[in-house]
């Protein structure tokens, strides 16, 4: 996955006001970083499932994970996992015997000119046992919380984490959500630990960003008064001062692309259909190109976000009349059908990535040729030995599959009646193989 760490999203973030401090030394501070993007299970019964944590999912594998952060480029749709560390909450000895984190929940909508809104993830939470339960309810039932309230799904502290401020220590974790906070209280202000590097985790906070969101949003703590946000020391005693550090958060990140995932029809496919139909009228072939991306959604997307080029090259060459968002996924239109025989290629222009289509009459198997071989191939494709998309074997564009368009590949690989004779017929490589 891409990185969403852009320096361009620093410096708007310096130029709307906000100041984002990294080191504050031998100051007692939360830090409120990203983790995840758009996290899902990869593999395994609980995959495409949202997962804030490798375990979360049966292969033990989840995706968009990224180095932490304190700002980070989202775009609308996308969720962020966020994590609160403590540190140096010992700059004269002081042992951390408690700790809340109260989130100023004004800032999760937009500033003007920043639109949308960030809305707190509402949803069971995957569990393993029920000591990952303990700051929302007692018990672990059918591998989710039972939670006395859905948004515990969003916010909560995995205790059993090994980074965990209080990590195998008799406690008592809370989550509130009016106003959004979580926090912990050594049952024995004995077992409170002293300070010692790296930072340790606080808790969690899952974050989905509105489709209309636009902008720079702070996310930040509570800090109106002394007890919003606070650590307390052995005696009790509240750790003064505490100081915050925010997550910059700007919508539609000026320097990070969307990803491909994939698109239909696939990277390098051939069609092997009829150029025409027998009488020569109906001249046919791919127009267009749906592209499935990773994130969110593609409303935004134009035709000045594509360009398009053909190998070998025709003139007058194609170009893009339209792109038609529809959710993740967008259709991205040509002025005319590709040329044969010959490789259209699209590009996006934010990533980079390509995907190269081709017309190639009679090539049934889609090695670049077209050749007898591709009758047994389509026999076998017939017959159900071979796995075949619908533009390999429905050679006469009948929309079906069937004997009557072995016939048609032989026409094709002839010349027959208005057809030009493509026997041998090859195409070069594709150039957006892997």
């Amino acid at each position: 996955m891409a990185t969403r760490i852009c320096r361009c999203c620093r410096l708007t973030a310096l130029v709307a006001g906000v100041s984002v401090t990294t080191a504050l030394a031998q100051m007692p501070t939360f830090s409120l970083k990203a983790v995840r993007v758009n996290p899902e299970c990869v593999g395994g019964a609980n995959a495409g499932e949202l997962c804030t944590r490798d375990e979360d999912c049966d292969s033990l594998d989840c995706s968009g994970v990224i180095t932490p952060t304190d700002c980070i480029a989202p775009y609308p749709g996308d969720i962020i996992v966020t994590e609160i560390y403590a540190s140096n909450w010992s700059p004269t000895g002081q042992r951390l015997t408690g700790f809340q984190y109260t989130f100023d929940t004004e800032k999760f909508q937009g500033v003007p000119p920043a639109k949308g809104e960030l809305i707190p993830y509402r949803g069971p939470r995957p569990c393993r046992n029920d000591l990952e339960c303990a700051d929302a309810t007692a018990a672990c039932v059918d591998d989710f919380c039972n939670a006395y309230d859905d948004r515990a799904g969003g916010l909560f502290i995995r205790v059993e984490r090994p980074d965990y401020v209080f990590f195998d220590l008799g406690q008592f974790p809370f989550v509130g959500f009016d106003p959004y906070r979580f926090g912990a209280m050594l049952f024995s202000p004995h077992d409170g630990p002293e300070y010692g590097p790296p930072p340790k985790y606080c808790g969690t906070l899952i974050v989905t960003v509105s489709n209309d969101a636009e902008g720079v949003f702070t996310l930040d703590a509570n800090t109106s008064t002394e007890f919003d946000t606070h650590m307390r020391d052995f005696d009790r005693a509240l750790i003064l001062p505490v100081e915050t550090e925010p997550l910059i958060i700007h919508v539609l990140g000026c320097c990070v692309p969307r990803q491909l995932v994939s698109t239909n029809p696939p990277n390098c496919a051939i069609d092997a259909r009829q150029p025409l139909d027998p009488d020569g009228s109906n001249r046919d072939g791919w127009d267009s190109v749906e592209i499935t991306f990773a994130g969110c959604d593609t409303w935004r997307l134009g035709s000045e976000d594509f360009s398009v080029r053909e190998f070998p090259m025709s003139d007058p060459g194609p170009f893009i009349v339209e792109v038609v968002p529809n959710g993740k996924k967008a259709t991205v239109r040509f002025s005319r059908r590709i040329a044969l025989p010959g490789w259209t290629c699209v590009t996006y222009l934010a990533s980079g990535e390509e995907v190269c289509l081709a017309h190639l009459p009679g090539d049934v198997n889609n090695d670049g040729t077209s050749a007898p071989t591709d009758i047994l191939y389509l026999i076998d494709c017939l017959n159900g030995l071979r796995l075949c998309e619908i533009w390999q074997c429905d050679v006469d564009r009948s929309a079906v599959c069937r004997p009557p368009d072995i016939l048609r590949v032989i026409d094709l690989l002839n010349g027959a009646a208005v057809y030009d004779e493509w026997r041998d017929r090859s195409l070069p490589k594709c150039p957006s193989a892997p």
